[in-house]
């Protein structure tokens, strides 16, 4: 039996970054950074739409390399640093006509993916419409949750510590709807245990630690060149 697509994909970029001055159109091996991100969400099997969001219009050209990818012009009140992405997916929400079964978050500044583990696991919520966040124990982040019989929690006390990441966010519309948070207990944990997959660029030394590993790492070169690109 052939499965629909019918999974939104949303690629978040504001301009005025706080941490990293122009972080998501940084040069990162030869590429802007928000390039690897724009690429892989094209080659993601289950996807039916792509969306960059911006209030850049340096950003939001890129859209315009790729045919599968419309652009969303953010308003100057989503693109704050207080800002949430919540508000902003929901903007989107609202200006789109058709209602997708899921919505898939991809954040440029977590630019190491693997396509095999991204159409695996697009292709499992189209059968069940489980949530899906992926989660390290290797890499900290600032989103601290627990881990408890394969499942994500934000608030239960009880389980293995670890950290949300920003490489895979992929929940279920209609729970999106209901509890406007890309947080939702209860969510299917998706363990990246390669350190770099949960690597998120967002300071300089971030930067120079990714384009280090490349040039020293042939494998992961390889890699990414092979699945991501």
């Amino acid at each position: 039996m052939s499965i629909k697509k019918n999974i939104l994909c949303i690629v978040p970029a504001r301009k005025n970054s706080v941490r990293l001055k122009n972080k998501n159109i940084k040069n990162f091996f030869k590429k802007p950074l928000i390039y690897w991100t724009l690429n892989f969400a094209t080659k993601i099997n289950f996807v039916s739409k792509i969306i960059l969001t911006s209030d850049c219009k340096k950003i939001l050209n890129h859209a315009k390399y790729f045919k599968k990818i419309a652009a969303h012009k953010r308003n100057k009140n989503l693109a704050l640093s207080s800002s949430l992405m919540e508000d902003v997916v929901i903007d989107i929400i609202k200006k789109e006509k058709n209602q997708y079964k899921g919505i898939l978050i991809l954040q440029p500044t977590t630019p190491f993916r693997d396509i095999k583990k991204f159409n695996f696991y697009t292709k499992q919520f189209l059968k069940n419409k489980k949530n899906y966040i992926s989660i390290s124990q290797i890499y900290r982040s600032n989103h601290l949750c627990k881990i408890y019989k394969k499942k994500v929690y934000f608030v239960k006390k009880n389980g293995i510590n670890c950290y949300q990441d920003g490489s895979l966010i992929l929940l279920n519309y209609k729970d999106f709807i209901k509890n406007k948070n890309l947080e939702i207990d209860g969510s299917t944990a998706v363990e990246m245990k390669n350190k770099f997959e949960s690597f998120d660029i967002d300071y300089k030394i971030d930067f120079k630690k990714a384009l280090k590993f490349f040039k020293s790492n042939y494998k992961f070169k390889e890699y990414f060149h092979n699945y991501n690109v």
